[in-house]
């Protein structure tokens, strides 16, 4: 969209490659600097405390990033979990997770496409059963028919 800047590099992109829009910033500071000089620089209200000390917002808009980011990852997390704490009786309650973590959180729809992608948000843990030994079974299989075990001493010279 004509409304969209580049905030990083996709993949192994450099600055000497040839991209179409150097991207904002190199680091999260550079982009709360940005979004807050965005934001804040020819607000009707705030533009003159931003004048004053940009730093502040900086700080305030990466303290707002954070929470957002936090508070989505829990509301996508309702979506991995079974039972997800819909009451039908509640007359109250959503028809729908989806629409009950709207009402709760109304911003998930617009963050959802660029907070989706990132890997400390919308990674999958798999884990095992409970109480099964996945690596003696493992071992059963590969360890020698002869003894015990692997030898615990050193290959000698």
């Amino acid at each position: 969209p004509s409304d969209a800047r580049t905030l990083f590099y996709e993949g192994k992109k450099t600055a000497g490659s040839s991209t179409v829009e150097r991207p904002s910033g190199r680091d999260k500071g550079d982009i709360h600097r940005i979004l807050s000089q965005l934001i804040f620089e020819k607000d009707s209200k705030y533009s003159a405390l931003y004048a004053e000390d940009p730093k502040k917002f900086d700080v305030s808009v990466g303290n707002h990033c954070t929470a957002l980011r936090r508070l989505f990852r829990d509301q996508y997390d309702k979506f991995s979990k079974t039972g997800a704490g819909v009451t039908p009786l509640d007359e109250h309650a959503a028809t729908n997770l989806h629409k009950q973590v709207l009402l709760e959180f109304p911003w998930y729809d617009q963050l959802h496409p660029f907070l989706f992608s990132n890997p400390t948000i919308s990674a999958k843990v798999f884990t095992s059963q409970p109480g099964v030994d996945h690596a003696a079974d493992y071992y059963s299989l590969i360890r020698p028919r002869g003894g015990a075990g692997p030898s615990t001493n050193p290959p000698g010279p």
